[in-house]
Formats: structure tokens, sequence, C-alpha cells
């Protein structure tokens, strides 16, 4: 509507939609013979491919055929013209680099949930040039910082279950708000909530930039790169960031565990008093058993949310998007499977960070505390809080979603499907 509201009515008559429907068909048609380097008036999956990988974007060969059968009517695995301007005509996008990154982000789909999530986006050359990888970045900082916000109070009831259990102020979700409502306040529901927000920023710079350093070390360069490749460079990435910020993870933790007055300084105070405690080793508590979980947790997502979108695309038209609700969904399902799978090893993370020394020199050790735990209470032991951590991830991932909608609306990127971290 905006685009055609030539004079700025806030609608559309006939004559200016028409106007720019026209414009709008000139414009798929310059970009399809752009594509069409055989000039046989077709387009397939090679030359698909092609025009991703000029543009930075890598894509296998089965992603490719993918969309020319998302396009294709005829069933001959070739697009044509009228075919191409008749699936694009009302989707986002005119240039090759904005069809290009519609594509990849809605029929291929690289939305990526949760906290823990590690395989970061790639950007083409493009738009890495003309600065809107970086407005992306700025709308997905924004978006996590908001979700996290929401969701915050059902983050602490986590931690606290992850380290006392049960026990700890009753039995009931209801009681243990009640008691932190009693405790502190409304406030209280939001203790950690601020350093969750203020580490996303240095956290994700890190991750992009050192996951081109590990794409350019390893495999020499930013294209062409298959799904193991990307995985192995995010999880480097994902290890290398989570070096560098681990003292706040651990900030965190102690933050969402601790009571009215303790560390008087915020974030500052609370670094302070950890490295009192324990020197640099209290500030890195719980940091093996965190970086073991990476990979894992990458892989499994990663493999997760390929099979839900297969399993919940495959009655879908070749020639339809997949909508918002199917992607939101997968995108839950991924990061609930990779919760579920790495839970074991996230409670314990956490029970390393609570405390410098535990009283039992036993507990002191991954395996000594992962005994403990399974003696006290079983395998179910492994998984306490994980139903608040699950509860959570739907709410945050929509959340996430729209917020990031809002803000690429703003900045008018043209890009409406991105990452939810």
């Amino acid at each position: 509507v905006a685009e055609g509201d030539s004079n700025q009515d806030g609608t559309l008559d006939f004559k200016e939609f028409a106007s720019w429907v026209l414009d709008h068909e000139e414009q798929l048609s310059q970009v399809f013979r752009k594509i069409d380097k055989k000039m046989d008036g077709y387009i397939d999956a090679a030359e698909i491919k092609e025009a991703f990988s000029q543009l930075g974007i890598s894509i296998d060969d089965g992603k490719a055929e993918m969309l020319v059968k998302r396009m294709d009517m005829e069933g001959n695995l070739l697009i044509s013209e009228a075919e191409w301007k008749e699936f694009l005509l009302l989707q986002a996008g005119r240039s090759l680099d904005e069809i290009a990154c519609y594509w990849e982000h809605t029929l291929m789909g690289t939305l990526n949930t949760g906290d823990e999530a590690q395989i970061p986006d790639d950007f083409s050359a493009e738009q890495l040039r003309s600065g809107q990888a970086l407005n992306m970045l700025f709308s997905g900082g924004l978006a996590g910082a908001l979700s996290r916000t929401c969701t915050a109070p059902l983050d602490r009831l986590k931690v606290l279950r992850q380290v006392y259990g049960y026990q700890h102020a009753g039995s009931s979700a209801i009681k243990a708000f009640r008691w932190m409502l009693q405790e502190g306040g409304i406030r209280s529901l939001w203790r950690g909530n601020g350093v969750n927000v203020i580490k996303i920023a240095p956290e994700t710079a890190i991750k992009y930039t050192f996951y081109d350093f590990y794409k350019r070390l390893l495999f020499g360069g930013p294209s062409e790169l298959q799904i193991h490749q990307k995985f192995l460079a995010g999880s480097l990435a994902g290890a290398t960031s989570q070096t560098m910020i681990y003292p706040m993870e651990v900030a965190k933790t102690r933050m969402c565990l601790r009571k009215t007055g303790q560390y008087p300084g915020g974030l500052v105070g609370c670094l302070a008093s950890v490295y009192r405690e324990g020197g640099t080793r209290a500030l890195f508590r719980g940091y093996t058993i965190n970086l073991a979980g990476i990979l894992p947790y990458a892989g499994i997502e990663l493999a997760a949310y390929e099979t839900t979108r297969t399993w919940l695309f495959r009655d879908l038209p070749s020639h339809e998007a997949p909508s918002v609700a199917a992607l939101l969904l997968s995108g839950a399902l991924a990061s609930s499977i990779g919760i579920v799978a790495c839970y074991p090893l996230a409670l314990l993370r956490t029970k390393m960070q609570s405390k410098v020394q535990f009283s039992r020199p036993e507990l002191n050790t991954v395996r000594g505390l992962a005994a403990t735990v399974y003696q006290a209470e079983g395998i179910v032991g492994f998984y306490r809080g994980m139903g608040a951590n699950l509860v959570k991830v739907l709410p945050s991932v929509a959340i996430s979603f729209a917020t990031f909608e809002r803000i690429n609306h703003y900045f008018d990127i043209a890009h409406p499907f991105g990452r939810t971290s």
C-alpha cells in the first residue's frame, strides 16, 4: 500500500494498484532475465544456485530444486517467466538480492531459536556493503532483548528449580512466584534479566565476527559452504563467544539466585563478589560442561529444524510458501527438542555456576555432581525446571519474531524473516 499509494491518502485505488503491479512485473521480468543465463526463457535449478552463489549465499542442489518446484506449475522442473511473475508478484522483494533473501529465510528457512542457538545467519556481500546486515543484527538484538524480558520470570523460575529443586518455596510454580514477590516485590521476577539482555550485543558481535573468520580459515571463503561446514564454523564461533563472555553467564545465574540487597553494585558488584570468593576460576565455573553442550545442541537443533520443516510442510502445495505460523512452530519445536536433549548438561552447568565451592568435595567435579543428582532423584533430577523452560519457548519465539518484523518495517529492510535469537 505504501509503495503504490501515489496520492498518500492511505489507500490504493484501482489505478494506483494497477500501476504498482505493472511496475513490479517489469522489475520481476528484469530479474528473471538476469538469472536466465541460457537465455532460453526458463530458469532451472542450476541457474537458481548460480544466482545465489553470486550473492554470496550458498545452497545445495536439493534446495535449489525445491525452489524450482515451488514455482513450477507445469511439472517440468523449469520456471517460465509467467510462473516466476505469478509466484512473486505479491511477495516481498523486487531486486535479485531481495528475492534471494526472501527465499533463503522463508522457503528454505533459517529461523533459529533459543538462547543457545549457535549457527549464525549468512549475509550476502550486497547486504554487508549496504549496511542492511547491520540493521538486521540490530533488529535481531532488540527482538531478542524484548522476548527475553517478557519471559524472564519463567527463566528465573527455571534457574531456581535447577539449583534448589522443587523443595524451594514449595512444589508449585504459583508458590515459587509468590515467594519471589514476598521476598523482593514485583521487580524480583526479573532478577538476572538485565545481564541476560546486556550480553546479547557482545555475544552476537563476537559470534558473527568469528563465524566469518572460521569460514575463511577452514574453508577459504564465505560462499559455497555446505550445511555441515556452516555447522562446524558456527559451533566454533559459538564456543569462542561463550569463552569471551562466560563470566557474564555466571553473573546471570548468580543474579537470578540472589536475594534482596545482595550484590548492591549490580553486574559489576556481582562479578567482583564472585572474583573475591574464588578468583578467576570462579568466574568460569561450569565452563567445561557449557562448552561440551554447544556442539550437540547446535547439531540437534539444526537437524530437528530441518526434520520438523519437512514434516510440517509435506502437504504444502508446491506453489505456496510456508505460513508464518508454520515457521514459528517448526522453530519452536526444534528449539524444544534441543532443550530436552541437552537439558541435563544445562542443569549441571547452572548448579556449578551457583557456588564457587560446594561443601562436599565430590560435588566440585562434573562426574561427582552428576552422580549425586542421579542418586538423589534418578533421571528425573536432571530435568528439574525444564517445564518452565519449555513453556517460554513459543511465546519467546513469537515475541522475538513479531518485534523483528516491526523493527525491520521501521528500517524498511526488505527481509521479512530472520533470526530470533
